[in-house]
């Protein structure tokens, strides 16, 4: 999304940002993984709506797991 920009209206912005982020979404889709996660919440948005799969911060994905552990 590089920042802000994938957050401005229109073609050159958000429009843009999901054609540039395509082909990873298609990756991240043909993956068969539930789940994707990143640190940054801008990207987060961008990933959710371009893959819908679940964007959690890496640290709630090891919360979960562990939480998982006996």
């Amino acid at each position: 999304m590089a920042g802000t920009f994938g957050m401005k209206h229109g073609d050159l912005g958000y429009n843009l940002s999901m054609e540039v982020g395509d082909h990873l979404f298609r990756l991240f889709r043909e993956s068969g993984r539930k789940l994707v996660a990143t640190e940054s919440s801008v990207c987060s948005m961008q990933i959710a709506d371009g893959v819908g799969l679940k964007v959690v911060h890496p640290l709630h994905a090891v919360e979960e797991a562990s939480s998982r552990v006996p």
